[in-house]
C-alpha cells in the first residue's frame, strides 16, 4: 500500500463546481448563510432565548444606536463587556439590524 501523498488533502465532502475557486465558492453561499441566519434569530426569538451577541446591550446602547450614533455605542460596550473592536461591533450592528426590522 502505498503512503499518503504529503500536505492537506482537499476536501471531497463539497468541492467547488467546475471552474470555481474556494474564494468564489464561498461568495457563492452569502445569502444562504443571511438567510439561515435570518431564520436563527426568529427561532430564538420565538423560544425566548437572547442572542448570545447582544447580551451586554443596555437601553442606553440601543438608544445610542437609535440615534445613529454608533460609534459611541461601540465604545460603552467595549467598557462594559470588556470585548474586542470585532465583537462589540457585531453586536452593535445586530442591535441596528433589530431596530431596522422592527
Amino acid at each position: 500500500m502505498a503512503p499518503p501523498p504529503p500536505g492537506p488533502v482537499p476536501s471531497r465532502a463539497c468541492p467547488p463546481l467546475a471552474g470555481q475557486t474556494g474564494t468564489m465558492w464561498t461568495r457563492d453561499l452569502r445569502p444562504d448563510l443571511a438567510r439561515i441566519e435570518r431564520k436563527l434569530d426568529v427561532i430564538l426569538a420565538h423560544l425566548g432565548i437572547p442572542d448570545p451577541v447582544t447580551v451586554g446591550v443596555t437601553p442606553e446602547i440601543v438608544e445610542l444606536v437609535r440615534e445613529g450614533h454608533e460609534i459611541e455605542a461601540i465604545k460603552r460596550y467595549r467598557e462594559r463587556t470588556g470585548e474586542g473592536l470585532r465583537e462589540a461591533k457585531a453586536a452593535i450592528d445586530a442591535v441596528a439590524r433589530d431596530q431596522r426590522s422592527s
